[in-house]
């Protein structure tokens, strides 16, 4: 029983990797209508693409700033600000999203988020952009 049952998890994981595997998403210009910012290297690593949902993370050498502008621009609208403990901030432009205590979860949408000294060394980037979108069919 367990060796099925170790079987039919990794048949899932397959299949929900299978779609995403296919794809090059350094060479997509947006999904799902997001745009991706164009000079954005996508990670793998920090990335997740399952059966329902996908947060594509891409990261650029650009400062947060010109990212946050090319959004506000692509999307037509202004980004929310969202602060995590006393100095990270988050800008959010949500499409679609759930309440969860007060906070915007995004399903669809897109987060920038600038890199301190530390994330900046360890990822060679500036800025980090998460794209929130529903999975292809």
């Amino acid at each position: 029983m367990r060796k099925f049952s170790l079987f039919l998890l990794f048949l899932f994981l397959f299949s929900i990797t299978t779609l995403a595997a296919e794809i090059d998403f350094n060479k997509l210009k947006s999904i799902n209508n997001i745009p991706v910012y164009p000079y954005a290297k996508f990670s793998k690593t920090l990335s997740y693409t399952g059966k329902d949902n996908w947060l594509l993370s891409y990261l650029t050498k650009d400062p947060a700033s010109k990212v946050i502008n090319y959004y506000e621009r692509a999307l037509k609208m202004k980004p929310e600000r969202v602060k995590y403990g006393k100095t990270l901030v988050i800008y959010q432009f949500p499409i679609s999203y759930t309440m969860i205590n007060k906070k915007k979860i995004l399903e669809e949408g897109v987060e920038i988020i600038p890199f301190g000294g530390f994330y900046r060394k360890v990822f060679k980037a500036n800025t980090k952009i998460k794209i929130y979108v529903k999975a292809p069919k």
